[in-house]
């Protein structure tokens, strides 16, 4: 299979989202062609099983219950008159664009345990606040963005760092050694700082972002929708003068996250059980009928069918850019003639660029950490700097690719296309990735 090949089908994701803005028919177009180039003559029956293969991924199903689960419970919140409520809670404590995204900051934290739940549920419950805050959107998106993916690899109690352990014993490693590289992970920790900092306002906006501040500053709208992205999510407008006490939110959110942490770090399990609390909750309180709680429960779940079919094509993707070989290829660039001092800065290139390609950051894991961990091991450098530097390209790269997953929950959430959440994060991403690089290559020349 020739390498031009081989790149096709995610150039052609590239240049038709950003020339048409449309992910889903660029997502489609860049699918059937990965199908026509993989399955050939065989194209129809060939492409319905890589549709199976897709279907029957752990990780797709994962997100397939996630996405119908999650939206169910916030179309609940909403029409409970709990995400009103807790929203005129929250404005006591808010008294301009600082504090409305520091106080993004902090839920940010508070949820660390999944990106998922993070990036939606932040986005949801912050974005009218911080629309009368003056806020812009691009911001809130950006910021939830970056905080999801970068916590979910810098916090070692998350399904993420569970993952990594698993694969790093399997190759000589500790679940001690992750602990250890964590203070190395420079790229997730510096965008962690970076967020607070731009929250504070301690530090300069630039590009995408600034234009966003100088649009609400000279009387401009907190979010600009643009024509040609569609909302990937519906879940409606919220009705304001639908207000309950911010308990309905409150309480639910805590069994997710108790229930989360109770089924170890099941997530999925914590939904469950956060369901069955707004049933248990809403229904004595009359705040709606078993009837209307059915009826929004099949709302919210049906209102992520948009994005739950971008993210399947996602994945047949992904899983045919293996088959063509381009993680190989791009791995087998990389790691031609580099000197051990340089290792740690390759890895982390190397890793970023993967992630950012294929939008499947456990699929790289699951390739790289077996590469790149026995090659630092030969070349006498430091196993635990190889994974902290690996750990930040996926963090790099999951910040960054627009058809990824997360960028998708926030684009949802924050109703800011996928595209612009990626401009506005590049100038940052663009520093903290040279910062990071230069970090690497001290440490390289010193371990």
């Amino acid at each position: 299979m020739s390498d031009i090949l081989t790149i096709l089908p995610l150039t052609t994701l590239i240049v038709l989202a950003i020339l048409t803005r449309k992910m889903g028919e660029s997502m489609i177009a860049a699918t059937l062609l990965a199908m026509l180039i993989l399955h050939r003559g065989n194209f129809v029956l060939g492409t319905l099983d890589s549709f199976f293969q897709a279907l029957s991924d752990y990780s797709f199903q994962f997100c397939m219950v996630f996405l119908i689960s999650f939206g169910a419970v916030m179309k609940l919140f909403q029409e409970s008159g709990g995400l009103t409520g807790l929203g005129n809670f929250i404005r006591r404590f808010v008294h301009g664009p600082r504090s409305a995204m520091l106080l993004s900051w902090l839920m940010d934290m508070i949820l660390f345990m999944d990106e998922y739940m993070n990036s939606l549920t932040v986005t949801f419950s912050m974005r009218n606040i911080t629309d009368k805050s003056g806020v812009p959107r691009e911001h809130l998106a950006f910021h939830s963005n970056a905080m999801a993916t970068s916590l979910c690899i810098a916090v070692p109690m998350t399904s993420w760092t569970a993952f990594s352990m698993n694969l790093i014993a399997s190759n000589g490693m500790e679940a001690t050694d992750y602990f250890r590289a964590v203070p190395m992970m420079f790229y997730p920790i510096l965008m962690i700082l970076l967020c607070l900092l731009l929250a504070a306002g301690l530090f300069p906006k630039l590009g995408v972002l600034k234009k966003a501040y100088d649009r609400v500053s000279s009387g401009g709208p907190a979010l600009i929708r643009e024509g040609s992205e569609n909302s990937l999510v519906d879940l409606g407008e919220l009705n304001e003068d639908n207000v309950s006490s911010p308990l309905n939110i409150l309480v639910p959110l805590a069994v997710i996250i108790g229930g989360t942490v109770f089924f170890d770090l099941n997530i999925l399990a914590g939904i469950i059980a956060g369901l069955i609390c707004q049933f248990v909750i809403y229904l004595p309180q009359k705040i709606m009928s078993l009837e209307d709680f059915f009826k929004h429960f099949f709302a919210g779940a049906s209102s992520m069918l948009t994005i739950l079919i971008i993210l399947f094509f996602g994945f047949v993707l992904n899983n045919a850019n293996s088959e063509l070989g381009l993680y190989d290829l791009i791995i087998q660039l990389a790691g031609a003639s580099v000197p051990a001092w340089l290792l740690p800065a390759v890895t982390f290139i190397t890793t970023g660029f993967l992630v950012f390609s294929t939008g499947s950051c456990w699929t790289i894991m699951l390739l790289s950490i077996p590469i790149f961990i026995p090659l630092s091991a030969e070349m006498g450098m430091d196993p635990v700097l190889t994974l902290a530097s690996l750990m930040s390209g996926v963090g790099l790269g999951y910040s960054m690719c627009f058809y990824g997953d997360t960028i998708f929950l926030s684009a949802a959430g924050s109703e800011v296309g996928n595209m612009t959440i990626v401009k506005t994060t590049l100038p940052y991403a663009i520093i903290l990735s040279l910062i990071t690089v230069a970090g690497y290559v001290v440490l390289g020349l010193n371990m």
